[in-house]
C-alpha cells in the first residue's frame, strides 16, 4: 500500500527546524506544548503492535533535481538517480486524495535494503489507527509520519542516532552518540519509538541537525 513523493513534493516539505515549530504550534494550540503525554501515550501504544516501524517528523533535507530520490546507504543519505530494484522506502507520510478523502502512506525517503526485509508501508488496520491519533489529537497529516525502526540491538543503551550534513554533495550522514551528549544548536528530535517502560511513552532515537543553505 502506497506511492512514492515527486522530486517538486519532497522539496516543498519543510527543513527540521520548521518542522519542528509546525509541531510544538500545534502542540500549543491544542495545549499540549507543556504536556504531549496523551498523545505519546497513544501513538506509544499503537506502534507498540508494529515494532517493526517508529514515527517521524516529517520534514526534508536537501533539494531533489529531476529523476531524483533521497537514498540512505550504510551510514550516508543523498540524492541518487539509482534505480535499483534492492532500493525500498524508509519513511512514508500521509497524504489524503482531494477528491474521494481517502489516505494513503506516501514514500518520501528510501535506503538499500542491505538484507533487511522488505516491509512496505503498514497496513490500513495501522493507517486506520495513525490518522485518528493525529485527528484526535489535531496533530495535521503533513507533520508526523512513519519510518523503518532501528533494528533490534542497533542502537546501543544510551545512544541515538545524529544525522548531520556531511563532506559529500548534497549529503547527510548518520552517528551513533552517547544520549548524555549535550545536543548542538539547529537539531531537534526526528524519530521516536515506544519505550520499555511501564507506562506507555515514545523514547528518541534519531537527532536531525538542519542542512547547511
Amino acid at each position: 500500500m502506497g506511492t512514492d513523493i515527486d522530486p517538486d513534493a519532497y522539496n516543498a516539505l519543510p527543513t527540521i527546524p520548521t518542522a519542528d515549530a509546525n509541531f510544538k504550534a500545534q502542540l500549543r494550540a491544542s495545549n499540549a506544548i507543556d504536556d504531549p503525554s496523551s498523545l505519546f501515550s497513544q501513538l506509544a501504544g499503537l506502534f507498540a503492535e508494529y515494532p517493526a516501524y517508529a514515527v517521524c517528523l516529517n520534514h526534508r533535507h536537501y533539494p531533489l533535481y529531476t529523476g531524483e530520490r533521497m537514498v540512505a546507504e550504510n551510514n550516508v543519505t543523498k540524492p541518487s538517480l539509482e534505480t535499483a530494484s534492492d532500493i525500498i522506502p524508509e519513511r512514508w507520510l500521509i497524504t489524503t486524495n482531494p477528491d474521494t478523502a481517502q489516505s494513503t502512506f506516501t514514500a518520501f525517503e528510501f535506503k538499500f535494503a542491505d538484507g533487511t526485509c522488505f516491509l512496505g508501508a503498514p497496513d490500513q488496520d495501522f493507517l486506520r489507527g495513525f490518522t485518528n491519533i493525529l485527528r484526535d489529537n489535531s496533530i495535521g497529516f503533513d507533520v508526523l509520519g512513519v519510518c523503518i525502526a532501528p533494528q533490534p540491538g542497533e542502537l546501543p543503551d544510551g545512544s541515538v542516532f545524529w544525522e548531520k550534513a556531511g563532506p559529500g554533495d548534497r549529503e547527510q550522514v548518520l552517528q551513533i552518540v552517547d544520549r548524555s551528549i549535550p545536543p548542538v544548536q539547529n537539531s531537534y528530535q526526528s524519530v521516536w519509538v515506544p519505550s520499555t517502560d511501564l507506562k506507555p511513552k515514545l523514547a528518541c532515537t534519531h537527532i536531525c541537525t538542519r542542512c547547511p543553505p
